[in-house]
This record gives C-alpha cells, structure tokens and sequence, in this order.
C-alpha cells in the first residue's frame, strides 16, 4: 500500500487479525513494505498476524476471515 496513512487506518478500523503482508513486488521493494509494517508501532504478536500467522491461518482453513 503507497500510502501509509491508509495501511494504519486498516489495522487500527480491521485489527490485525485481518490484515495479510505483500510486497506488491516487483513494483516496491519489499524491505519497504516490510519497515511500513514495523513502523506502524505494533506489537510483537500483531506483527506475527500480519507477517504470518494470518496467511497460515487462512490457506490451513483455520479460522474465518
């Protein structure tokens, strides 16, 4: 997401429970994207929601979205 006003909106209104990492490769860098996520300030366990534990989530049918 360019903007990363909008990238805090959605985890703050959505949770982090709702949110999935990606890169949006090859147009931005993802060490870019990825220090947007570690700047928004959340805690370690949103940060794993958001890197993985949503994705695995999601693809293993564990949970709703």
């Amino acid at each position: 997401m360019r903007r990363f006003d909008l990238l805090e909106r959605a985890c703050q209104r959505a949770g982090a429970e709702k949110i999935l990492f990606g890169s949006d490769g090859p147009w931005l860098h993802p060490g870019v994207e990825l220090a947007k996520i570690f700047a928004m300030g959340l805690r370690k366990e949103e940060q794993q929601l958001v890197l993985a534990q949503n994705l695995l989530r999601l693809i293993q049918g564990n949970g709703k979205f």
